[in-house]
Order: structure tokens, then C-alpha cells, then sequence
């Protein structure tokens, strides 16, 4: 018994070292921005990655609890929700992977992958009291992040 004790205190002593643990995805898409904020006037931002082989698959809007899908081409998803309807433009990149999102469009703000490690967000002046923001979810593989972009309020 004190054998299997002292083995298990030494392996967790040696896996504490490892800075990696295999397993874990690394991230390939790293994004040039995680995070971004516009004035009430809106605008539009460019954000690039080091990896290409991302695509959209949700996003949040003003923190809604369900992402919504991205990966219906052609739909417009007024049936997720009558305050946020949008509609998803696709096409087939470079690499001929198969039809992908390529634009977003919504009432208050656009999404549009230019190239495949090229994202464009746009949003239009905000004239309400309220803050706005999307989160954009991104997966390659087995990895996944988001991006995060708000406007404040006018």
C-alpha cells in the first residue's frame, strides 16, 4: 500500500512540471483580437488568424443562453427569435472543404470571412440606451474559442 501511495505522490509531482499536457488541443486559430469594443457610432473591425482551417459554428447575441446556429446556409433564422433575426450567406473557401458560413447579416451588425484567416465585423451607430455585443464562436478541429465584440450605448 505505501508503494502505491508514494508512486501516485511521485507522478503527480512529475505531471505538475509539464507546462503542455497532451491530449489538449492547441490553439490553432489563434485570432489577432479576442476582444473589441465600438463607440455608439459603430464601425468596423479586422481580425486575422494564424490558422485557416476554422470555420463559424454559433454565436451569442446580447447574452442570449442559446447560441445560435451558423451552419444552415441560406436560412434566415427569424425563427430562433423575433428580436434577433439574421440570416447566413455561404460559400465554398479555397480549400473546397465544403459550403461554409461566409457572411452574417443582422439588423444592427455584420460578420463577413473574407478569406480563410480573414474575419470582418461591422457594426451600425447604435441609437438605443443599451449596450450591444456579440460572441462569436470559432472551431478547428477539436479547438474552439470566441471573440467578443460590444458597442456602447449612445
Amino acid at each position: 500500500m505505501k508503494n502505491i501511495i508514494l508512486f501516485s505522490l511521485i507522478l503527480s509531482v512529475y505531471s505538475c512540471d509539464k507546462t503542455e499536457l497532451e491530449g489538449i488541443a492547441k490553439d490553432s486559430i489563434k485570432p489577432s483580437l479576442r476582444e473589441y469594443s465600438f463607440d455608439a457610432d459603430g464601425g468596423s473591425v479586422t481580425i486575422t488568424t494564424e490558422g485557416s482551417r476554422w470555420f463559424m459554428n454559433g454565436m451569442y447575441i446580447n447574452g442570449y443562453g442559446e447560441t445560435y446556429p451558423l451552419h444552415l446556409c441560406g436560412i434566415e433564422y427569424s425563427e430562433y427569435s423575433d428580436i434577433y433575426p439574421y440570416k447566413v450567406n455561404c460559400d465554398i473557401f479555397a480549400d473546397e472543404r465544403g459550403l461554409e458560413p461566409k457572411t452574417v447579416e443582422h439588423l444592427w451588425f455584420s460578420i463577413t470571412r473574407e478569406n480563410l484567416q480573414t474575419l470582418i465585423i461591422e457594426f451600425k451607430p447604435n441609437d438605443t440606451q443599451q449596450k450591444k455585443w456579440i460572441q462569436l464562436n470559432l472551431n478547428d478541429r477539436n479547438y474552439s474559442t470566441s471573440i467578443t465584440v460590444s458597442q456602447s450605448a449612445e
